[in-house]
């Protein structure tokens, strides 16, 4: 895939977010296996200045419920596969408005709805509009292993320290391949 197709489809997930009632500030998911889908939908969120949460798809109900309900997330980006955790938990989620499943082709109701059905519909074009650095961006939560998960808020220039530490620390240089195995959750 190439930068521009990337970047198109970012823009259409953008649109798609925004023609769905998100709003800047609102917390939306993913819980989906590694997929173009997944990076797509991220980019998107941030692009409206909405708060982009990944989840690590080995989780169970448990750990969807902690933080979902946590973040009161507005919607989920997941599969057909994963529907029935989510399902399992959903009426203990007041926040979750609505569910996009990544692998169907049309909406199974008004709260289950198709994600390819919707980029399909949605513009490439958009712009990105003025962000300040210290808009919230991404919410990453910890592991749990020294009780409830909490999750930590991170801004749009937290990304400054993430090129810092690339180039610095591990000494990432612009022709290196970096290759990471870590699920993105």
């Amino acid at each position: 895939i190439t930068f521009q197709e990337f970047e198109d489809r970012s823009n259409q997930c953008a649109n798609m977010l925004l023609n769905l009632g998100v709003h800047e500030g609102e917390p939306i998911f993913t819980f989906v296996p590694r997929s173009p889908e997944l990076y797509y939908f991220a980019l998107g969120t941030l692009k409206i200045k909405a708060i982009a949460g990944i989840l690590f798809s080995n989780f169970g109900e448990e750990a969807l419920l902690d933080r979902l309900g946590d973040s009161g997330a507005k919607l989920l980006l997941t599969t057909r596969g994963f529907l029935r955790k989510v399902k399992a938990i959903w009426s203990d989620l007041p926040a979750l408005e609505k569910v996009l499943l990544v692998d169907s082709d049309e909406h199974e109701s008004e709260s289950v709805l198709s994600f390819k059905k919707f980029m399909r519909a949605a513009s490439a074009d958009f712009t990105v509009p003025k962000t300040d650095p210290e808009t919230p961006s991404v919410i990453h939560y910890t592991s749990g292993s020294t009780g409830k998960p909490k999750g930590v808020m991170h801004i749009h220039k937290s990304i400054l320290s993430q090129v810092d530490t690339f180039r610095n620390i591990l000494n990432v240089e612009d022709d290196d391949i970096f290759w990471c195995t870590a699920d993105p959750g």
